[in-house]
């Protein structure tokens, strides 16, 4: 149903829809690059696909910062995937831990 469009019109989708896990891939990028950003390694993620994605469909990615554990260096975000017509498609998130910089552990 992703690849083949007769095996894909049968579908209640109608359609060739994406892989989920090319809508979810994105989630860690989001935490290597903007929350938390540089120096996190992701320790746990969580992706629900509530609707499909089709070729063509324009995604927007939001996190949000639920939950900080400053003792053990973790961030929880919360994520939703919408597509152009503000439909969401993935709802999710992950959680990261914020590694010390290299300079830090040395004076530490």
């Amino acid at each position: 149903m992703h690849i083949d469009n007769p095996d894909a019109s049968a579908t209640r989708y109608g359609r060739r829809t994406a892989h989920g896990m090319l809508v979810a891939a994105p989630l860690s990028t989001m935490a290597g690059h903007f929350l938390p950003g540089r120096l996190c390694v992701l320790i746990d993620m969580r992706s629900s696909f509530v609707q499909p994605v089709y070729s063509g469909d324009t995604l927007t990615y939001r996190g949000k910062v639920t939950q900080i554990s400053a003792a053990v260096q973790v961030l929880k975000v919360d994520v939703e995937v919408t597509n152009q017509d503000g439909v969401a498609v993935l709802r999710g998130g992950y959680k990261a831990r914020v590694m010390p910089m290299a300079c830090e552990a040395k004076s530490s």
